[in-house]
């Protein structure tokens, strides 16, 4: 079983060689590494010309955005199931790809789209064990990191990332296959990958915000008052992120992981 990785990157050199190296450390082999590379100018072609050695293929040019990319990259891929790990994300350990597929092989139904847990790394280096939302959990927001999904390629191979969406097109995407009648869902009970908190996301997320709230009006078919109120409490947990950053690591995480 083949399970395709496509990585967005620009400009972020020393980012993709721990992603690749990250990849190269699985214990599982069937891996194939689509980079997308946004026309970067620091090494990254030249690195990626001499260095990428693991199955799939790459492409250097100029996109409209990491979404834009991310189509790029599904039309590049050939494997059974699709994970996007942007440059600088990790795999949570070594087993974690083949732990995925001897679930896949355990399920009588065949998935359609596996999900988990992440460790969220902060700059400093310190991780936090993030846990995963049931799958229901998709009208209030996201229910994992990107990075911890698995999208059989039947399934988004005719989707495509909204070109109106430029920070919550992943939750977009999602959100449009979990709306789909009868889709088989597979939550995992361990972390899949180290994503490193600080992203375009965090940084624009006010913007974000508003286009989650066109997502679940436009595509989750939410009431206008409910929509208001997951705006508004996703607006405050925004603040208190900021005020208070000790609280808000109470709320969403699990436990702490040594740094």
């Amino acid at each position: 079983m083949k399970i395709s990785i496509i990585t967005v990157c620009r400009n972020d050199i020393n980012g993709l060689q721990n992603t690749f190296a990250s990849i190269q450390a699985q214990d599982f082999h069937d891996i194939e590494w689509c980079v997308i590379d946004g026309n970067s100018s620091d090494g990254t072609v030249a690195w990626l010309r001499d260095k990428h050695k693991l199955k799939g293929s790459w492409l250097s040019e100029p996109d409209n955005g990491i979404y834009d990319a991310m189509n790029k990259g599904v039309l590049l891929s050939t494997g059974r199931y699709i994970l996007f790990m942007n440059s600088g994300d990790e795999f949570a350990g070594p087993n974690v790809i083949s732990n995925i597929v001897h679930h896949i092989n355990y399920e009588k139904i065949t998935p359609d789209f596996i999900y988990g847990d992440s460790l969220d790394v902060e700059e400093n280096g310190q991780s936090y064990y993030r846990k995963a939302l049931p799958a229901s959990y998709i009208k209030v927001g996201m229910i994992t990191r990107h990075q911890a999904m698995f999208y059989r390629r039947e399934c988004i191979s005719n989707e495509k990332y909204p070109s109106n969406f430029k920070l919550s097109g992943d939750y977009a995407l999602t959100a449009n296959l979990l709306m789909k009648e009868n889709i088989n869902v597979l939550k995992v009970n361990f972390p899949i990958c180290q994503f490193s908190s600080g992203g375009k996301h965090d940084i624009h997320r006010l913007k974000a915000l508003l286009e989650d709230f066109k997502i679940r009006r436009e595509i989750l078919k939410e009431n206008l008052a409910t929509s208001l109120l997951l705006f508004c409490v996703h607006l405050v947990h925004h603040y208190i992120r900021i005020i208070a950053p000790s609280l808000n690591k109470k709320i969403i995480y699990k436990t702490r992981v040594q740094g």
